[in-house]
């Protein structure tokens, strides 16, 4: 038995409800990246209704991410509330809940799948050790955040590389830019005459 599995005979007449622990080596979600720095849990309320049982609950974890900036790990909590009706009808349904069927020789309904997509869906998509991390230097590769570095990237973004006679000469001043409204100098000179 799993340790997220919720008992369903123990919810037929009356509402409970119960905290699991998050085990987060049992997840598999190594291979995604991500590392958990301390166990976790799942307060979970299951009440009996019509169509079947109304579990809601919330998700609580700490996960250990790689910063996208400079790799170093990032601390993120995860906090993910669900609601979910379980139902032995399959025609049942109701576009504001998730609906689960499960048969009826089936006595526990295992939690472990949906942790797991509430946890990928709730992970940054990139993560950061601090908000004003300055990330790896593109050329000796050296983390911004501990050393400063001295090197120049000479690279330059073939997008950009029509402005970069702009920059160079710093010849664009506003007024002149104002001015001109696109002309060239020909054009100015012929109609100030």
């Amino acid at each position: 038995m799993s340790p997220l599995e919720l008992d369903i005979p123990g919810a037929t007449t009356v509402a409970f409800t119960t905290v699991l622990p998050v085990d987060g080596a049992l997840l598999e979600l190594e291979g995604a990246g991500v590392s958990f720095s301390a166990a976790g849990r799942v307060t979970v309320e299951v009440a009996p209704v019509n169509e079947g049982f109304l579990v809601t609950g919330i998700l609580e974890i700490p996960v250990e991410l790689a910063c996208s900036r400079c790799l170093a790990p990032a601390e993120h909590r995860i906090l993910e509330h669900f609601r979910i009706v379980l139902s032995r009808d399959s025609s049942a349904g109701d576009a504001d809940d998730e609906w689960v069927f499960f048969a009826h020789d089936e006595r526990t309904f295992d939690l472990a799948p949906l942790v797991r997509d509430l946890i990928i869906v709730a992970l940054p998509a990139k993560p950061l050790c601090d908000d004003r991390c300055l990330g790896l230097c593109p050329v000796c590769g050296s983390d911004r955040n501990q050393t400063r570095c001295h090197c120049i990237n000479s690279t330059i973004d073939p997008r950009w590389a029509g402005l970069l006679p702009l920059a160079v000469n710093g010849d664009v001043s506003p007024d002149k830019e104002e001015a001109s409204h696109g002309t060239t100098e020909e054009e100015d000179i012929q109609d100030q005459a």
